[in-house]
């Protein structure tokens, strides 16, 4: 009898008892068994390896695909990122600058604005985002006079056309006063001003808090 191998067939003989007449026939080969001994997984770019081993030694090598990136959307603040091995691609969205609030991500972007000056003042390339702001007015008086009537604070928006005021009234002996008001912008003002109207001696400062 010969055994047969992973390639090769086998055969083996019988005799018959009676008449003693010898037949053989033929065995097929087994076949290859592959044990799996080592892989090597594929990532976005390059292809894996799983290699396989026959106890006959015969060794087999199964190459795998490439992963290729899976990207993650891109936000505000980050360019979109493959989620495997995190290669960027593009830029971030950044935040919309329309309204207080971006549009995207819901995050307060507006920074506090703070002007400072004296007298009649006319500040330029103003841009606030639609929604509602507290206006803070501090007035002081270098003379320390008392009776100086109004100091009025005006917003206009690109076109010079008025969208807010604050009025004001530095009463008789006072010195130095702060107050507050609320300040909505119903649309977005980009490239506006903010006229100051008040007297040479009075030194002022004008904070706008997103609320």
């Amino acid at each position: 009898m010969a055994e047969p191998t992973c390639t090769s067939v086998g055969s083996r003989t019988a005799t018959c008892k009676k008449c003693m007449d010898v037949r053989s026939e033929m065995i097929s080969a087994t076949g290859h068994n592959y044990v799996l001994i080592s892989k090597t997984e594929s990532n976005c770019i390059e292809g894996g390896i799983e290699k396989y081993l026959c106890s006959c030694g015969e060794e087999k090598n199964t190459p795998m695909a490439a992963l290729g990136h899976e990207y993650i959307p891109a936000t505000c603040t980050e360019a979109s990122k493959c989620s495997r091995c995190n290669k960027t691609e593009g830029s971030a969205l950044g935040h919309t600058t329309d309204e207080i609030k971006c549009s995207r991500c819901g995050e307060n972007t507006f920074e506090t604005l703070i002007f400072s000056g004296s007298g009649y003042e006319i500040i330029t390339n103003i841009n606030i985002p639609k929604g509602l702001y507290l206006c803070t007015r501090v007035i002081v008086d270098t003379n320390g006079t008392s009776g100086w009537g109004n100091t009025n604070v005006f917003f206009y928006d690109e076109t010079r056309k008025e969208v807010a005021y604050f009025y004001g009234y530095k009463g008789t002996g006072i010195t130095e006063k702060t107050e507050h008001r609320t300040l909505t912008c119903t649309a977005a003002i980009n490239n506006g001003l903010i006229e100051v109207d008040c007297k040479e001696h009075m030194n002022w400062t004008i904070i706008i808090e997103a609320l």
